[in-house]
């Protein structure tokens, strides 16, 4: 009787915060009618919200085979924390997002390389529109560098991180003579079996995974079209939109019109699934057991 009191409470809470964020969006709708009608700002949240639900899709494949978590707890993860990632500057939220799939994989190494090969496909696609943005006038700094960041580390893991280290023993073991060498070794395997790892599931995804990446970064494009369109002449094109858009945040200054239009409607698409997906990962995360990874169900060297 208590534990369907208490249940009954939860749904009436996660009700009235619904009521909260839909009163909430339909007053951003109805402001943003001075810069957007009304049927193009929901047109831009649903592509928007379509292009988080193939992110939440990509996170999961990656995370099924190199955490061994389940693909809903991962998505309902994704949903959960992305707002985070819109309103924390300098891609701080992807911090919130680690610690999420740490505490839910128990394996703190393995949950960084996740996020980094998940965000190697995202910059596989920011390099194109990046030497677009380029053409057409320069692209912000600050874009650039991310993009650099975010392609150079994952791809260094995957394509020489299993090579560099199996080099690496050899060296310890043909100069070095110590009692420390096995520890080191030791350490090092377990490092070089990590990448190795990462590296199988990265290159046997990566069809569908580029595939995902693609239909992602179309939404994202489309979503500032319909933005662009809509507009009176603001920013000269879509793809000026996407780069602004990806290297500002709330605590950015001189934020214009246009842009804080499309952060608005953007963070409004996130939170709308937030508190369902809130509920889902904390009541998953109760039960969530552990599994080996798909890839690996002999043997796996667990670094936390």
């Amino acid at each position: 009787m208590e534990r369907t009191t208490a249940q009954n409470k939860t749904r009436k809470a996660i009700l009235g915060v619904y009521l909260l964020i839909y009163l909430v969006a339909a007053t951003i709708i109805v402001a943003s009618t001075d810069v957007i009608s009304a049927w193009q700002a929901i047109a831009a949240g649903l592509l928007y919200l379509i292009s988080h639900a193939l992110r939440a899709m990509r996170l999961a494949s990656l995370s099924v085979d190199l955490l061994g978590t389940s693909a809903r707890s991962t998505a309902a993860l994704h949903f959960m924390t992305a707002p985070f990632a819109l309103l924390m500057p300098l891609k701080s939220g992807e911090l919130v997002r680690l610690f999420a799939l740490w505490k839910m994989s128990g394996n703190a190494v393995y949950s960084i390389v996740v996020l980094l090969i998940d965000r190697m496909y995202d910059s596989l696609f920011l390099f194109p529109i990046l030497i677009l943005l380029t053409m057409q006038g320069g692209a912000p700094t600050t874009l650039v560098i991310f993009t650099l960041m975010v392609a150079t580390i994952p791809l260094a893991v995957v394509v020489i991180g299993p090579k560099l280290l199996t080099e690496l023993q050899r060296y310890v073991v043909a100069s070095q003579n110590s009692p420390v060498t096995l520890e080191t070794l030791a350490r090092i395997d377990a490092i070089r079996r990590l990448v190795t790892h990462a590296a199988e599931v990265a290159r046997r995804q990566a069809p569908h995974l580029c595939l995902v990446s693609f239909l992602i970064w179309l939404c994202e494009l489309l979503v500032c079209v319909i933005l662009v369109n809509g507009a009176v002449a603001v920013l000269g094109s879509a793809l000026d939109l996407l780069g602004a858009r990806l290297i500002t945040s709330w605590a950015s200054d001189n934020i214009g019109t246009l842009i804080t239009t499309a952060l608005t409607i953007t963070l409004t698409a996130q939170l709308l699934p937030w508190p369902a997906m809130v509920m889902v990962y904390l009541d998953r995360l109760k039960h969530e057991p552990q599994r080996h990874p798909a890839m690996d169900q002999t043997k796996r060297e667990v670094i936390t």
